[in-house]
This record gives C-alpha cells, sequence and structure tokens, in this order.
C-alpha cells in the first residue's frame, strides 16, 4: 500500500487525550500551487475548512485502534498567495455507539504539487475552539453530545488569517492507518422553504422533564459516559423547556423579529449541518431546532430521544453559523431571542452517499417509495450501513443484511457492506461482549456486555448472501475463525434436543408481541430458526458436512415441538418432563419458518396459501385469525415480502410494498422503522424494498 503520511505525526492537545468533548481548531498556511490534496485521520469527527470555506466533514469510521485516512482534492480552494487550512476536530472521548471511546488525535499534512507544504507535528497550531460549550448534556445515549455556543465575536477572523493557535501540542502513540474505501459524500446545499412564523414567550415550567438518555449516562458502571448534571455548564433541552411557542398569521420574511420564529420545511427528510448567514445589530440567540415530522404546527425536536437544538449566542454583527455535527430533520425552526436577525442563505449541507439515479417505475406510488427508498439508503450509506442518521448512526448487524441487497440494486457493487463487515475483523474481543458473540452494532463502545444474539446470527446469514451476490471469498476467508468461534459460543445454550435454550442477553425477535419477555425466554423457536438457518450458512461457506447435519437435527425438533398442525407457535417452556410448546403464535414466526427454509410452500401449502392471502398490511385482525399476533415492519413484514418475492409473487410484494410502506413516502420523503413516526422516520433497512421490486 502507498505510504499515507509522508511526514505528519499523530498529535492532541498536551494532556487532554482522554478529556471529554475537547474541540480543537488545527491550522496551517500554505501557498497556493497547481494540486493540491489534504490527508487526514483522527478518532474524532472533524469538518475541514480552507479559506473561511467549508470542504469536507467526516470520517469513515473503523474499527478498534484503526483508523480510516481521508484523501481530500482540495485543488480549487486555494485561491491566494497565502491559505489557511483549518481541521477543526471534536475529541469526544465517551462510550457510545457512534464514535468509538479512543484517545484523542489528528494526523494530517497538506500535499501541494508532490511536496508536504503543510503536517502534524510540525506546521500546525491549534486552539481550543472558545466558543462551544464543553461541559454539555449528551445528544442521545447512542451519540455524543449536544452542541451549544457562546456569544460568538464577527470580528474573530482565526479562520481566515495566519495568526497561529495557542494550544500546546504533543505527539501521541503511532496509529495504525488504512485505507477508506468507500465514495465520499459530494455535500450537496439543500434549501428550505417557509411555512409559516410565530412568536415565542418566556416562561418558567411547573416541571422540567429532563429526558434520562441525556443526563443519567456514566452512572452506572460500563454505560456511555457524560458530564454529570452538577457539572453541565449548559443544556439546550432545558432552554428549549423554557420557551413556549405560538404559531401566528404573520407572513415568513428575511427578517426575523426578536422573540419570534420561522418554521421552514425542506423537500424531504433530511441529514447535514444546518448552515445559513445572519445580522444582528445587537446581541442575540438564535436556536436551530428541528424534526422529521411536525404535529399540526409544532414539532418536538426531542421527539426520539435524541436533542435536535442547537443554540448559538452571537455578539452584534454579521455571522456565518454551521452546526459541527449533522442532523437529521425535515421541518427546521429558527427562533430569534433578544435581537432582530436578518437571515441569508440558509441551507443544509447533505451528509449522505453520492448521487444514485432513482428507479422509475409508472405506478406513482412505487414511484414516491423509490424515491423514499434512495433517500433512505444514500442517508444512511455513508462510510458505513446505519440504522438511522439521526438518533444514532449505528451500524447494526440485521439492518445491514437488507442494506447491502439495497446497496447492489442500486449501485452493482457491495463497497460500503465491505467496509462495514470489515470493521468487525479489527477486534478481536468487543468490549465485554461475551467471547464468541459479535457485538450488535459496531464500530461502537460494548463497556457492560449487552448483546443481541440472534443479531450476530444474521451476519453469518448475511455473509452467504454476500457470497451469493459478489461471488467473492476473501471476506468469507477471514471470518472464519470468527463464525466457527461463534458457533461455540452458542453450544453452551444448547439443550438435550439441540435448541438453544435461555439465551442471555437482549434476545430480539422484532418490535412486537413476539419479543415480549414471556416469548423469548425457555426455547425461542424464531431464534432457532435463525440458528438452522445460521448453520446452514456456515456449512455452504465453509464446506461443512457436521454443521449440516447439526443444522437438519435442529429443523427437525422445531418441526416436531413448534409447529401444531395450522401455525408455529413461538416458544417451548420447560416442565419436569422436558420442553413443551405454548400454544401462542405471532405472525413473524410463521415468517421465521419460511425465510429460514424450517418451511417450505411444499412442506406446508395450507399455512404458506395462508400466508399469502389471509395476512399482510390490510389484514384485520378482529376477524382474520385474531389469535395470531400482528407482525412489526421489522422484521416480520421484511421477512414476508421476501419470501413473496423469492416466491414469484411479484404482484403482491408490489401491493404489500404500497400498503406498507406508501404513508411514509408521501409524509416524509424517506422510510421508517415503524409503522407510525413513533421512532425514527429514516431507517436505512426500509431501502431493501428496491431489491423486493427489482
Amino acid at each position: 500500500m502507498e505510504k499515507v503520511f509522508f511526514k505528519a505525526r499523530p498529535v492532541w492537545a498536551k494532556d487532554k487525550e482522554q478529556e471529554s468533548n475537547c474541540r480543537l481548531q488545527f491550522k496551517a498556511t500554505v501557498p497556493d500551487g497547481k494540486q493540491a490534496e489534504l490527508r487526514l485521520a483522527t478518532s474524532g469527527v472533524y469538518q475541514a475548512w480552507i479559506n473561511g470555506k467549508f470542504v469536507a466533514y467526516g470520517p469513515a469510521r473503523a474499527g478498534k485502534n484503526h483508523f480510516r485516512v481521508e484523501r481530500l482534492d482540495v485543488s480549487s480552494y486555494l485561491d491566494s498567495p497565502l491559505n489557511t487550512v483549518i481541521i477543526e476536530v471534536a475529541g469526544y472521548y465517551c462510550a457510545n455507539f457512534y464514535i468509538m471511546k479512543q484517545d484523542s488525535f489528528l494526523q494530517a499534512e497538506l500535499i501541494l504539487d508532490g511536496e508536504v507544504a503543510a503536517a502534524t507535528g510540525y506546521d500546525f497550531s491549534a486552539r481550543v475552539n472558545p466558543y462551544y460549550y464543553q461541559k454539555i448534556q449528551r445528544f442521545s445515549y447512542q451519540r455524543t453530545f449536544a452542541e451549544s455556543y457562546k456569544p460568538m465575536d464577527p470580528a474573530d477572523t482565526f479562520y481566515t488569517d495566519d495568526r497561529a493557535g495557542e494550544e500546546e501540542l504533543a505527539v501521541t502513540a503511532d496509529k495504525t492507518i488504512i485505507e477508506r474505501t468507500v465514495p465520499y459524500p459530494q455535500f450537496e446545499h439543500l434549501a428550505p422553504t417557509a411555512l409559516f412564523s410565530g412568536r415565542v414567550e418566556h416562561i418558567i415550567p411547573d416541571e422540567y422533564n429532563f429526558d434520562r438518555y441525556f443526563w443519567q449516562v456514566g452512572f452506572r458502571e460500563g454505560e456511555p459516559t457524560g458530564w454529570k448534571a452538577n457539572e453541565i455548564e449548559t443544556s439546550p433541552e432545558k432552554e428549549w423547556q423554557e420557551i413556549s411557542f405560538t404559531p401566528t398569521e404573520d407572513a415568513p420574511s428575511g427578517l426575523l423579529k426578536a422573540d419570534t420564529y420561522t418554521m421552514y420545511s425542506f423537500p424531504f427528510n433530511a441529514t447535514g449541518m444546518l448552515s445559513l448567514t445572519l445580522t444582528c445589530k445587537e446581541p442575540a440567540t438564535v436556536y436551530l431546532a428541528g424534526d422529521e415530522i411536525i404535529d399540526g404546527k409544532k414539532i418536538d425536536p426531542k421527539r426520539v430521544r435524541c436533542c435536535n437544538i442547537v443554540p448559538f449566542r452571537l455578539k452584534a454583527g454579521r455571522h456565518h453559523i454551521q452546526t459541527f455535527e449533522v442532523y437529521t430533520m425535515k421541518y427546521l425552526q429558527i427562533t430569534a431571542v433578544g435581537a432582530d436577525l436578518e437571515i441569508e442563505d440558509i441551507s443544509m449541507i447533505e451528509y449522505k452517499a453520492p448521487y444514485i439515479p432513482v428507479p422509475q417505475f409508472s405506478d406513482e406510488r412505487l414511484q414516491a417509495i423509490s424515491a423514499a427508498a434512495v433517500e433512505s439508503y444514500r442517508q444512511n450509506a455513508v462510510d458505513l450501513f446505519t440504522d438511522c442518521p439521526s438518533r444514532e448512526r449505528a451500524g447494526w448487524l440485521c439492518d445491514s443484511f437488507f442494506l447491502a441487497r439495497a446497496e447492489y440494486i442500486l449501485t452493482g457493487k457491495n463497497i460500503v457492506e465491505e467496509a462495514f463487515l470489515e470493521n468487525f475483523l479489527h477486534e478481536e474481543v468487543y468490549g465485554k461482549v461475551p467471547v464468541g458473540m459479535f457485538p450488535m452494532c459496531y464500530p461502537a463502545d460494548h463497556n457492560y456486555g449487552r448483546h443481541i444474539p440472534n443479531w450476530a446470527m444474521w451476519l453469518v446469514v448475511e455473509l452467504l448472501d454476500y457470497k451469493k451476490r459478489t461471488g467473492k471469498t476473501q471476506l468469507i476467508d477471514r471470518f472464519k475463525d470468527k463464525v466457527y468461534g461463534l458457533i461455540k459460543h452458542f453450544e453452551d445454550f444448547e439443550n438435550e434436543d439441540g435448541l438453544l435454550e435461555d439465551l442471555r442477553s437482549w434476545v430480539f425477535v422484532e418490535w412486537s408481541r413476539a419479543n415480549d419477555t414471556d416469548m423469548v425466554q425457555g426455547v425461542n423457536y424464531p431464534s432457532n430458526m435463525m440458528y438452522y438457518a445460521t448453520l446452514k450458512a456456515a456449512a455452504e461457506l465453509y464446506g461443512d458436512a457436521n454443521l449440516e447435519v447439526k443444522a437438519e437435527n435442529i429443523k427437525e425438533k422445531i418441526l416436531q415441538q413448534s409447529f401444531d398442525g395450522e401455525f408455529f407457535v413461538d416458544r417451548g417452556a420447560r416442565t419436569s418432563i422436558g420442553v413443551f410448546p405454548v400454544p401462542e403464535s405471532t405472525e413473524v414466526c410463521q415468517y421465521y419458518a419460511f425465510f429460514s427454509g424450517v418451511a417450505t410452500p411444499e412442506s406446508h401449502p395450507d399455512l404458506f396459501k395462508t400466508l399469502i392471502n389471509d395476512f399482510g398490511p390490510h389484514r384485520d385482525l378482529t376477524t382474520t385469525y385474531p389469535q395470531v399476533h400482528k407482525a412489526a415492519p421489522f422484521i416480520g413484514n421484511y421477512m414476508r415480502l421476501d419470501i413473496l418475492k423469492n416466491n414469484g409473487y411479484d404482484d403482491v410484494v408490489e401491493e404489500n410494498i404500497k400498503g406498507y410502506f406508501y404513508g411514509m413516502a408521501q409524509r416524509t420523503g424517506t422510510l421508517w422503522e415503524k409503522a407510525e413516526p413513533t421512532n425514527s422516520c429514516n431507517h436505512g433497512f426500509a431501502s431493501c424494498v428496491l431489491y423486493w421490486l427489482a
């Protein structure tokens, strides 16, 4: 591999590598030239700027102790005899599911016409960002910190002048630098449309409603860390509760008067950095807040337990402000407090995968769903596969199985999937996750061992699907020891019938009755159906006849115990003389049976016919098999669509997809986690509809 850094060393502020939420602005000045490339790697999140112009945000994430290099062509930004390069890095250093808790560092150099013009450890100076609040509440349990800013001085020209930062930097330990393999975002600008205006009043609520996911983080040993309540300098969540909002009939304009707000709408539910220019003649505070949906004329920026509220305090003058982190929203509320604001150039700098053409359909409902699926895919396939681009930005297994199929349909390749899977190979043991088990999401911190055993099974099934899609085997071979380690882990939970019993941690079937505690205890048959599929996949991947035999034995036991002659039941309970099935069935259990191959249309024709004709998005639970609990979107409805597709029911697939997804596409232009907008309204796995429609 080409040498990544010729001169640069990894550096950080002296003695601050393990300081939470430390934001440094690294700076170098370089001459102009014809060809310029900025290379950088960091354990945190960065924004790059040249001569006051935004360049990029990242990086692409990797597994523990591995860091992917960003190679940015910045030739067009060097437009002066002397150019100011700023790389702002947030060293979050807190456990979460988004950016792993690792010592903070930046390693960067700018190569100008083939020569190193500036390198960390030599030419970059730095300062701590003087305007952000370091000790602040979490953004969410799964991500790092919220954003809030101290009075910003428009006379501060640090981003464009040639003065050096004053922070003392120290060289840190050498890092394992690897290549970024996924495409770079194009950072498209998306403009919103003004909807209506309103006025604000300052109140003191009778009682504050503080979400424990923002505050009680780090109090239990091993949980993600954050500042304690008595340490926090400011709270956007608290400030938001001290303001009441009332819509008015006033038409929105470029002048936002003091103690008023304007609500905007983006063309679709989007993800990126909010950017705007504004002028105030007196000190003011502007709040940027957003959500994916609107209820009447009000948004709830805490709806999905994340803090989509960013206060900027401003001194008098003209300002360009931009959020440091990315946010997901269709609706943006800009609120002025303390003084009038003249607003210009509102946009979102989108952070998503590069442009992908939307597959075309003559049916307008399918066309709307197709466009929403592409948006959902692009926002959840930037550097790896994520569940949602908002609350978590985490790379979850099982989700990845469906995202990978969408990637192949949309791009003809599986570059992002390969990067996602490769990350799991960067670490032997994942925090306190049991030996042999895969973490439920990664790269992420798992400091108290919670895991989803079912999601580890999905990784093995995905590997087989990947091999069938691509024909590649290198990743398959690299995973061999880990796959067999997983099977060895499960052997400790096999009962006398060879079935898994009393799996530990978070046994997850889907978001429905099927996942209630009593349903997943004992012998959970959907979990065992996936275990059968896992063993079958491993047997095929590695040519292991013994695993094939073991899988068939498990299948036979499931059929004996779970099928009652009409439906599969979900669980078996242990008695003094053995395990006996409990007569209760869920819709999703039937889908697990057919998806895994435990059942087939040939082996269970009556049940298959019932599922095709009587189940689906329009089933009336009061009259049609009310004893069978309804499936959730994820994962039952997805398995249903896969089963229909694989058995040639294309017309039923299309009608089901319209029934499940059209309302989502209409409302947000993206596809959701659940049937109702109670969680994320932009979930990556839903883009798999394009696979079923292909």
